[in-house]
């Protein structure tokens, strides 16, 4: 095991706060919207509510968050309105085309 060099800096990416859910449920389903985008998110307090679900309030529920620079196209992607009907196979003439997000992969 090396041991660090205390010159060495870490890197620190700052992190907006875009939601707030008091559900963990919820929580993790608008995470993995975003991830499916190739959004990478964090969730903040998802553990502590785990454990004890009526600390959500006082927490102040659990926090999806993403980089700064991520804010506005996860802003849209949550925004975007779910279908009551996945089965339709036509859509409605008078409905706007909804507009499909590139898949971003961040990993690389």
């Amino acid at each position: 095991m090396t041991i660090p060099d205390p010159e060495d800096k870490l890197n620190f990416r700052e992190l907006v706060t875009i939601r707030k859910f008091r559900d963990l449920p919820e929580a993790l389903l608008a995470q993995g919207r975003l991830e499916s985008s190739g959004i990478e998110s964090f969730l903040a307090d998802d553990n502590m509510v785990r454990m004890d679900w009526l600390i959500s309030n006082l927490l102040g529920g659990v926090k999806l968050k993403v980089e700064e620079a991520d804010v506005e196209i996860a802003e849209e992607i949550l925004n975007q309105e779910i279908p009551d009907d996945f089965d339709s196979a036509e859509p409605e003439e008078d409905s706007r085309e909804p507009r499909v997000l590139p898949f971003r992969k961040r990993w690389e």
